[in-house]
């Protein structure tokens, strides 16, 4: 060129070479040479970090020998490359550094420190009394850490349910860590008033007469019989209940921190023995249970028994007498039992007829002097089994049945007769024996024959 300049960039670190050749205007011509010497490029760096508002952190710079920081407010120089920050911007802070080295190089870079919004942490607190439970709850992040003192309970729900059984303040805290990591503490307590210890006294009176119950354990007393509900503060409820055994009576009771506590007691009323007993009809050798109602005492039978129920098997009719004793009152009663006869019967069983030498199908059992029979039912067997039950069984009109139509055994064979009283109510199983048919063909007889002769 002609003007004599040369825009040079040499990347090479160190000295560089260049030569020129000079012609003047009269064509003479001259050389020389000149340097480029490159110290190296300053490489800056600058890092970031992620905190949590409220904390600190020291970002770090690299690449020369004397820094200069800024935030695009305050400028900050040093030798070290360290820079100490605590924004309190939530997101994204963003901070430049220019390096210069030994050799008067200079370099940039840029860093930021994004900032988590802070854990807000808050714990509850509770008023309860002892023996009930409530449920703290922790609001400001995504995990929580409780602690009683003693016991670590962790969650994400931030709900720590507690039952202290310390009277008065019982502390507890938790540590709360946002989606971020972030970290907040809060404490709270739980307030245990006493217990209430609620008593109500029982009692035994006699059908007519009265009692006053009586209540502890606070200073507001509500009674209930299940029907009626009392209230006051002396902790007396004078009753009367009319009906015989026991009657429950439940009182709850308030103290003057507002606790609560129940009891139950009971009036049990001894009756004047009222007593009921029934007078049933049984068959004879059937038995029965008489059942005594009413006596909430001592029970004596006439047989020396002493339970409310009885069971008789009379022979005949007869009378059965029971007293109940309670306290100094006493009540009899009686019951009859009346006896009626069993069945009765005559059973007698009819062989097959023959035919020839072969026997017929058509034994027979006759029943005579039938008592006390509505019904007959039959199996073959020696047990009833599965012969029919008395709806299917066959009636008996008069005091006469015959079961026919039986087959020839082949040997002796057992029919079991079931003999039903009047309704079903009652019944005899009877065996009859059938024996096989005996059938033989007559003795042979010589017939004269007459032989005659016709043209």
């Amino acid at each position: 060129n002609t003007t004599g300049l040369l825009p040079v960039a040499p990347t090479t670190n160190g000295s560089n070479t260049y030569s020129v050749t000079v012609t003047s205007g009269f064509g003479c011509v001259g050389t020389a040479t000149g340097s480029v010497f490159v110290n190296p490029a300053v490489v800056a760096t600058l890092s970031s970090a992620t905190i949590c508002n409220g904390t600190s952190t020291t970002l770090t710079a690299t690449g020369g020998s004397s820094y200069r920081f800024s935030d695009g407010t305050t400028v900050t120089t040093n030798t070290t490359g360290l820079l100490p920050v605590a924004p309190t911007t939530n997101g994204s802070n963003t901070y430049s550094v220019t390096v210069t080295s030994g050799f008067g190089c200079v370099g940039t870079a840029t860093g930021s420190v994004f900032v988590n919004p802070a854990v807000v942490a808050t714990l509850s607190s509770a008023t309860i009394c002892n023996g009930t439970s409530t449920t703290l709850t922790a609001t400001g992040g995504s995990s929580y850490q409780f602690s009683d003192g003693t016991t670590v309970t962790t969650n994400t729900t931030g709900l720590l349910p507690v039952a202290p059984t310390t009277n008065g303040s019982n502390t507890y805290s938790v540590t709360v860590t946002s989606g971020f990591g972030c970290v907040g503490t809060a404490t709270g307590s739980v307030f245990v008033n006493p217990a209430v210890v609620a008593t109500l006294s029982s009692a035994t009176i006699c059908n007519g007469t009265s009692t006053t119950l009586t209540a502890t354990g606070g200073s507001s007393y509500r009674f209930s019989d299940g029907t009626t509900v009392t209230t006051n503060t002396t902790g007396l409820l004078p009753v009367a209940p009319t009906t015989n055994g026991s009657n429950t009576y439940s009182v709850t009771v308030t103290s003057g921190f507002g606790c609560v506590g129940t009891a139950t007691g009971s009036v049990f009323v001894n009756p004047t023995p009222i007593l009921t007993v029934e007078s049933p009809t049984v068959y004879q050798g059937q038995s029965t249970t008489l059942t005594m109602t009413g006596c909430a005492g001592t029970l004596a039978w006439s047989t020396g028994d002493n339970t409310t129920t009885l069971v008789v098997v009379p022979l005949q009719t007869t009378i059965y007498s029971a007293t109940c004793t309670l306290g100094t009152c006493s009540a009899s009663i009686s019951s009859t039992v009346t006896v009626k006869p069993s069945p009765s019967y005559k059973a007698v069983a009819v062989v097959a007829t023959c035919s020839g030498a072969e026997p017929n199908n058509d034994a027979k059992i006759d029943l005579t002097q039938l008592v006390n029979v509505d019904k007959v039912g039959y199996a073959l067997g020696s047990t009833y089994g599965s012969g029919p039950a008395y709806s299917a069984a066959t009636a008996v009109t008069g005091s006469t049945l015959t079961i026919s139509g039986l087959a020839n055994p082949a040997s002796a064979a057992v029919y079991t007769l079931r003999l039903f009283t009047d309704g079903g109510a009652y019944y005899i199983d009877v065996n009859v024996t059938m024996m096989p048919a005996t059938c033989e063909c007559p003795a042979p007889k010589c017939i004269p024959v007459i032989i005659q002769r016709v043209n």
